[in-house]
């Protein structure tokens, strides 16, 4: 009988070992069959665009993901993209994963309002460093250019949906007459004795301490009301919600923290959108795991809650990366000066990794709708299995253990675009500081 159990689990084996031989041929078969070959990523005249912006339609909110920070190949073709929507399809609002404050500068200048050159300009801004690169310095040109002969009504804007730095939030309300005004004398000094402590580095707000700052926010709330400013008082209203939630944020350990952040930044985003006209789209641009509609390492991601208020008139498109390079920075580095590098990414050797079967692929950069009704069987099975799937930050990883994360793509996305190869964004010149 014992013989006969283990004869049962050796052809069982086999069977298991046959079935997925075949069944990797027939994936691979499926995805070439129904890939779109991206030709290039760093000029507009390409045929996939034309596909792309069917897609993209009749959607309100694009979100353009990366599997990676510091990544040229995605910044550039986010760019191209960009660029795709704002010509064709009525695209008039460009929001980075950066702070909501601090961003005027940036809008400013592609508003062709009198400012210095774009490299002082993104310096003295609060773009995350992430994004200080010349790809992104040339798509904000880009934009520039196009506003150039618009009337206001119909250019362009650019802002953020972060709030992670408390002192810029501060700084960005006591610049502001309107409502720097509406603070009375001890008001202003514990807001500005707070944004002298973030010089010193993040401070750790205690619970008193919390609770001391969001009364002032609750306070302003009350003024904001009674002053009645018109729109000064929505956008001074959306000034004091960035403080309470950057208050908020301060000092939650890592899942809690990276939680009440997307939920926050899906609300500014959402905020954001309510001042467009019906007809005009808005793209986030933002790391994979903050436009995904599914939980990201068990939290809902910012994609769950745009998900919810816009439902199919969301589209997440998450950008991924089967080896290269990227410009992130070294959290080993002696002189913690967060300078940014050239940096290789871990090699995907793990099977069942995402990246490992999409290597296999004919194409090298290819796009696929997982939204599509047409998608076939293999994929479609394929993809509703969680995988392991790349997931850096701005931070250089030692090994493929430190970057793969267990993700249903399919519910996580709605398209997915693939480079085989990549390499490092490229610096402006200028030292970036601190964010």
């Amino acid at each position: 009988m014992k013989n006969y159990k283990v004869l049962f689990l050796i052809l069982f084996l086999l069977n298991t070992i046959q079935s997925y031989g075949q069944l990797e041929p027939q994936l691979l078969n499926a995805i070439n069959n129904q890939a779109l070959e991206n030709p290039t990523y760093d000029y507009d005249d390409s045929s996939e665009l034309a596909t792309l912006g069917d897609i993209f339609k009749n959607k309100k909110i694009i979100g353009l993901g990366e599997a990676t920070h510091g990544t040229r190949e995605f910044y550039v073709y986010k760019a191209k993209i960009i660029r795709y929507l704002i010509k064709n399809q009525n695209l008039k609002l460009v929001l980075f994963e950066s702070n909501m404050a601090g961003l005027e500068s940036i809008n400013n200048y592609i508003q062709n309002k009198p400012s210095a050159d774009i490299n002082t300009v993104i310096q003295q801004s609060s773009l995350f460093s992430i994004y200080q690169s010349q790809e992104v310095a040339d798509l904000i040109e880009w934009i520039k250019s196009f506003n150039q002969s618009k009337p206001n009504h119909e250019k362009v804007r650019f802002g953020g949906i972060d709030t992670h730095y408390t002192y810029i939030i501060i700084n960005d309300i006591l610049r502001k007459p309107g409502l720097s005004n509406l603070l009375n004398e001890q008001q202003k000094a514990e807001l500005i004795n707070l944004d002298k402590l973030w010089q010193k580095g993040e401070p750790k707000l205690n619970r008193k301490q919390k609770n001391n700052y969001l009364a002032i926010t609750r306070d302003l709330y009350q003024s904001i009301k009674k002053a009645n400013t018109g729109d000064s008082s929505t956008i001074y209203t959306q000034d004091i919600r960035q403080l309470e939630q950057s208050i908020i944020f301060n000092n939650l350990p890592d899942i809690p923290s990276n939680k009440i952040r997307d939920k926050f930044m899906a609300e500014n985003i959402i905020w954001a959108t309510a001042r467009t006209a019906p007809n005009e789209k808005v793209v986030a641009w933002a790391h994979n795991g903050h436009i995904s509609h599914d939980l990201w390492r068990d939290y809902q991601a910012m994609g769950v809650h745009l998900k919810k208020t816009y439902k199919s008139r969301y589209y997440a498109l998450c950008l991924a990366v089967g080896e290269g390079y990227a410009r992130v920075w070294d959290p080993g580095s002696a002189t913690k000066d967060y300078k940014f590098q050239k940096s290789p990414l871990p090699v995907i050797r793990n099977t069942d990794a995402i990246e490992y079967t999409f290597k296999q692929v004919k194409y090298p950069n290819f796009f696929l709708d997982l939204s599509s009704p047409a998608l076939a069987e293999p994929i479609k099975n394929f993809m509703k299995s969680p995988h392991m799937f790349r997931t850096i930050g701005a931070q250089a990883v030692p090994s493929e253990q430190n970057v793969n994360l267990k993700v249903n793509i399919l519910k996580s996305f709605d398209g997915i675009l693939f480079f085989r190869n990549t390499t490092e964004a490229k610096d402006l010149s200028y030292d970036k500081g601190k964010l």
